[in-house]
């Protein structure tokens, strides 16, 4: 805008001299267009349109006079000086009327239209914007082959906004649609964009819910163009819906399949398990059986998915916190509420069911145990015991019949960690026993590791501390040779905890060092402070209490760099960090 001034006053300093009256009035009006686009220069834009309307008047130039008037008016519209507007752009469409500028007549009347559709004139506007429609359809534009899509687009949302005025819902529906198909046609897509959601929005107002949903499809179009994936995946999504909801399947097939399309290019689209559970939906309804439960399982396993990470999530701002002053009550009012991560486990448990439901129907054991599995997992996430219990044996059950080795192992490690949380400690130690058994037979290193950390924890809460030791050794020798440094590092912390309660504390302070370097070099804040705190837990119970202190500020210091607080810690070593 900058550089576009200095060439126009250049410009006007040029015609000027030359004595060039057109050539200045027409300079007088870009200038007044450029300052009518910035909100704060509305003032320097009247006095440039004012100018260039008295040249053109002096000169004869109806058409610039015309055009300066236009100009003049829309700063005056912008300025919600709406009887000044009115009064320039019927100025200007007298003088196009006149003329015979049948296409800027047009434009005019849009302007007037918009102006007295503002002061509630509805019978004047109406007519107004019949008179620009028609000028369009009608013979007025007949002399000119090109025509004027653009005006006749913006035509339609004029008269949507009327009819939207006067609670016409239906009319409006229709006039911003017409008006949105016009500006897509011309790839005017932000234009669009706002034709298809005022249609939507009248739609849904006059319970049209078939319009609704061409509406939003469209709406989908509009924003595909401009590359907003996620708001189209959502317009595609709902059209989807209201489809579904009208019996219209095939339809509602398209539709989600291009919401999933969509997903695909993009990571975390939120929408696309309510479109994969849409096509689910469709495709039963279709008795389209194979193809319903193969999309329910889908949905179930990307709304397991971001359930999970919301909860990781979760605990991880809630473990920040924990090591900072005053945190609890800091975590209670942020904006990681359980809230979100409750949503996405209540979709993945209905879709899950979906699935389990259509495979059990369809006679897929191997889907059917799957689902129950991914069932049972959100249920053990939500501490939910009992619901958890039964979908893993049942899940359990079908894959030893089936003979699926890795269904059946992540069943018995789940059934395991549900009997350890209710201190069932013989079942939990059968199951992780067995998990482990069949990982190890299976060749999976990471999963077998995983059980070894179960079965150590059961025999560390019954102080069975050489069992458990040798649990967590296994564990850790195991990530080493599959080269797996976090459960490398875990291991070794658990085993630092085992050493902490037989009293062996050189053995334990290794073990928690070598587990903090672990953590260090690969950029886990968390699990080293969890280290340094421990460090000083070792410290602590050998009445160390500088040594202690200064572990339980490095915790703190790393894991929110800037404070050195420690009042989070035992009363007992404030003084002496003090």
């Amino acid at each position: 805008l900058a550089e576009a001034k200095d060439s126009l006053a250049s410009a006007r300093a040029i015609y000027d001299g030359l004595g060039d009256h057109q050539g200045q009035a027409s300079t007088l009006c870009s200038l007044g267009h450029i300052f009518r686009a910035q909100s704060n220069t509305y003032d320097e834009a009247a006095e440039y349109f004012v100018k260039a309307q008295e040249i053109y008047a002096c000169i004869g130039d109806d058409k610039g006079r015309a055009e300066a008037l236009l100009g003049l008016g829309s700063v005056y519209h912008a300025q919600s000086k709406f009887v000044e507007a009115e009064e320039l752009f019927s100025q200007a469409h007298s003088i196009y009327g006149r003329i015979g500028d049948f296409v800027a007549l047009v434009n005019a009347s849009g302007r007037l239209g918009d102006v007295n559709c503002i002061k509630f004139h509805y019978t004047e506007a109406d007519c107004l914007q019949a008179l620009e429609v028609g000028t369009r359809i009608g013979n007025i534009l007949g002399h000119s082959r090109l025509g004027n899509f653009l005006g006749e687009a913006s035509a339609w949302y004029g008269l949507g906004e009327i009819y939207r005025r006067q609670s016409k819902h239906t009319e409006a529906g229709s006039c911003y649609a017409r008006g949105g198909e016009m500006y897509l046609e011309k790839s005017k897509y932000t234009e669009a964009e706002s034709s298809y959601k005022h249609a939507q929005h009248a739609y849904a107002q006059a319970g049209e819910m078939l319009s609704e949903a061409s509406a939003l499809y469209s709406l989908g179009e509009a924003y595909r163009h401009q590359s907003k994936h996620r708001e189209a995946c959502s317009s595609y999504t709902k059209a989807g819906e209201i489809l579904l909801n009208n019996s219209k399947y095939t339809e509602a097939e398209a539709l989600y399949k291009n919401a999933i399309d969509i997903c695909t290019r993009i990571s975390d689209c939120v929408d696309e398990a309510k479109a994969w559970y849409g096509l689910g939906e469709a495709y039963r309804h279709q008795s389209k059986y194979t193809e319903a439960s193969s999309s329910y399982a889908r949905a179930g396993e990307i709304n397991h998915g971001f359930g999970e990470a919301y909860r990781l999530q979760y605990k991880r701002i809630e473990a920040k916190f924990s090591y900072t002053p005053g945190g609890a009550f800091k975590f209670s009012r942020s904006k990681y509420s359980r809230t979100r991560v409750s949503f996405h486990y209540t979709s993945a448990k209905l879709s899950y069911k979906h699935a389990r439901d259509m495979h059990a129907h369809i006679g897929d054991a191997r889907g059917e145990a799957k689902a129950l599995y991914g069932l049972a997992e959100v249920y053990r996430r939500q501490s939910k015991h009992t619901e958890a219990e039964s979908a893993y044996k049942q899940a359990r059950d079908i894959s030893i019949r089936i003979g699926d080795a890795a269904v059946e192992a992540g069943a018995l490690y789940g059934l395991g960690d549900i009997y350890h949380r209710q201190f069932k400690y013989t079942d939990a130690e059968s199951c992780y026993k067995h998990a482990r058994d069949i990982y190890a037979r299976v060749g999976d290193g990471l999963s077998e590791a995983k059980a070894l950390h179960g079965l150590g924890a059961v025999y560390r809460h019954q102080y069975e501390h050489t069992k458990a030791e040798l649990c967590y050794k296994h564990a850790r020798d195991i990530s080493v040779e599959i080269g797996d440094a976090s459960g490398e590092a875990k291991a070794l912390y658990r085993l630092g905890a085992v050493y902490c309660h037989r009293s062996t504390h050189t053995e334990a302070e290794s073990s928690y060092k070598h587990a903090r370097d672990i953590y260090a070099r690969i950029g886990d804040c968390v699990g080293e402070a969890k280290a340094w705190y421990s460090l000083g837990e070792v410290y602590r119970h050998q009445s160390k209490q500088t040594q202690a202190a200064s572990f339980y500020t490095r915790a703190i210091a790393r894991q929110c760099p800037g404070y050195t607080e420690v009042n989070c810690f035992p009363e007992i070593y404030q003084g002496t960090v003090s």
